[in-house]
């Protein structure tokens, strides 16, 4: 995996670029705009959500961090949760 970071706009804000030349993807990170954005064609991702599934929640072993996380973490709009 190969990330760049470089200065872009009058501010000179960070932009970041995390890519795999093998795969041909790249994710480009702009803080500035509040963006991440994935370099695939829409077909792409709609084929790789198509074919996704939630993992089963019943492989989770009881006491791990995993666990914790699981039983802990809701939506964002509630707020954080320790």
């Amino acid at each position: 995996m190969l990330i760049e970071t470089f200065s872009v706009g009058p501010l000179g804000c960070n932009c970041s670029i995390l890519t795999d030349p093998e795969a041909g993807e790249a994710i480009v990170i702009d803080p500035k705009t509040r963006t991440l954005d994935l370099d695939l064609p829409t077909a792409e991702i709609a084929a790789r959500m198509a074919g996704w599934r939630a993992p089963d929640a019943s492989q989770v072993r009881p006491g791990s961090v995993h666990h914790k996380y699981v039983r802990l973490v809701s939506s964002a709009h509630f707020g954080c949760v320790v």
